[in-house]
């Protein structure tokens, strides 16, 4: 018993120390990527400085084992798309993702219309070159490669009807809508959107370029993306694979 308990204890500073050794290294990290970071933001006036000012609720210091709430008290159902779409099973023998599904338009959507955003599971790689072939449904959000930093959205396990939407390559068609960046409105969290960059018939596929349009790291032009219409640079990324 009493070396069940030593061993018990050297686990748990075990654990501690490495903890600590991640806490650490992550504040590290932090230093290098925005300690040169200057926000144009201030909180509003008689705000106590204190106190941290946010937007958006903060789970970080919910202990794991209870992290399951935070998907308990959402309600899936309080979503409203802005169009109708829908997700249906390819049929045409010359699409190269016959026998899938796809991405659909369930009414006529005017050109510019943010349609949904992409969601999945957050995935971060650090210090090592992100494999982008680990997921067929890999959307990065924000890269810093002299830091060696890799924020992805992973649509493999969870998402919503956005994992579908297929390239345009070898459709026979252009694509009619792009990832879109911006920064949600109500939180300023960062998030990626697919908008439409043609009209699109009620009952036409939704189709995106999923190599060579992707975006420049963040940078101070990030603040302007929400208002801007602009297709963004493309930059070199491995191609993605066919869902």
């Amino acid at each position: 018993m009493i070396r069940l308990k030593s061993r018990c204890k050297a686990a748990t500073r075990s654990s501690s120390s490495h903890s600590w050794s991640r806490a650490a290294d992550a504040a590290a990290l932090d230093e290098r990527l925005y300690s040169n970071c200057h926000s144009v933001f201030h909180p509003p006036d008689g705000w106590p400085r204190e106190i941290q000012y946010c937007n958006q609720l903060q789970w970080n210091e919910v202990p794991p084992e209870y992290q399951f709430l935070r998907m308990r008290i959402s309600d899936e159902s309080s979503v409203r798309r802005r169009k109708r779409l829908k997700i249906i099973k390819i049929k045409n023998k010359k699409h190269p993702c016959y026998g899938e599904e796809g991405l659909f338009a369930g009414e006529d959507i005017e050109v510019g219309t943010p349609l949904l955003d992409y969601a999945g599971k957050v995935s971060v790689v650090v210090g090592e070159e992100s494999d982008t072939n680990r997921s067929s449904y890999l959307l990065n959000i924000f890269t810093d490669e002299e830091q060696a930093v890799y924020v992805d959205i992973d649509a493999s396990r969870a998402g919503n009807e956005s994992r579908f939407i297929n390239d345009f390559h070898g459709t026979g068609q252009q694509p009619n809508s792009q990832f879109w960046p911006y920064y949600d409105e109500t939180t300023g969290e960062k998030r990626m959107a697919i908008k439409t960059i043609k009209p699109i018939s009620c009952g036409q596929e939704i189709l995106v370029d999923y190599g060579g349009r992707f975006f420049e790291r963040d940078s101070s032009s990030d603040s302007d993306m929400h208002d801007s219409d602009e297709e963004f640079a493309p930059q070199p990324r491995a191609k993605r694979h066919k869902k």
